[in-house]
């Protein structure tokens, strides 16, 4: 069940991450929101430390079952496109609300701006700590 077609990144914090389960027509756009040709990736929100070259995540058609868990901003976008280019859309959804706005730039662009440049300094050495950190959490659990 493999469709060709225009793919978005649709990527950030809470305004993306809003679904729509929680618009105010909610129900009235499950009921009316059977677009197979419109999908989302949905990318599992895993923390690390470095970039990653792949990600965990699922495809999902947009059907009025499965339209509630979609991206709301996403959701309305790809619908209008779709209506306007009558081509398929993916939306790869990796957002996560209330991650701060500097999870989503790179540190060297960061470190680059000399009022960021404590901050990642700071981070650095908190990201050198971490291995130890892990290597000792087995131990605090058992307390």
């Amino acid at each position: 069940d493999v469709v060709v077609g225009e793919v978005w990144l649709a990527t950030g914090q809470s305004n993306m991450a809003f679904k729509v389960d929680a618009v105010e027509n909610a129900a009235a756009e499950k009921a009316a929101g059977d677009f197979p040709a419109i999908r989302q990736f949905l990318v599992n929100n895993i923390a690390v430390l470095q970039p990653a070259e792949t990600v965990q995540g699922s495809w999902q058609v947009c059907s009025p079952r499965t339209i509630g868990g979609f991206s709301a901003v996403g959701y309305f976008f790809a619908r209008d496109l779709f209506h306007k280019l009558g081509q398929p859309m993916g939306l790869i959804n990796s957002s996560w609300g209330a991650t701060p706005a500097e999870a989503w730039t790179r540190r060297g662009a960061l470190a680059a701006l000399p009022e960021f440049k404590p901050r990642m300094e700071q981070e650095i050495a908190d990201l050198e700590k971490v291995p130890a950190e892990q290597a000792a959490w087995p131990a605090l659990q058992a307390v």
